[in-house]
């Protein structure tokens, strides 16, 4: 079960207080609004704590990123793929530049 927290704190004091609960693990996702607009959460963006990165691969056709969890993401022969530490299947498209540049990067 997914948790969120709506926080109407003036930006500089709810970003800190964002980091703080993602750091320690208190929250999944943390939605960040406007304290003026907190019934539109469609103006507030959506943090979330990414796993950690346990080792990155790279090929001459692409790189693979695995997180401590077991998922991971590659890019490889032009495809993006990314798969949870369940071994399920998230997501199947052609690779962009992005993504490789995103996962070099980690």
């Amino acid at each position: 079960m997914e948790t969120q927290m709506t926080l109407t704190l003036k930006t500089p004091a709810r970003v800190i207080a964002a980091a703080v609960l993602l750091g320690l693990g208190l929250q999944s996702s943390v939605v960040l609004a406007d304290a003026a607009t907190s019934a539109n959460l469609q103006r507030g963006a959506v943090v979330t704590q990414a796993p950690a990165v346990a080792h990155i691969l790279q090929y001459s056709t692409g790189v693979v990123v695995t997180m401590i969890d077991g998922s991971f993401e590659q890019v490889r022969k032009g495809f993006y793929q990314r798969v949870d530490a369940n071994g399920t299947l998230i997501e199947f498209r052609a690779a962009t530049s992005s993504d490789l540049t995103r996962l070099l990067a980690m």
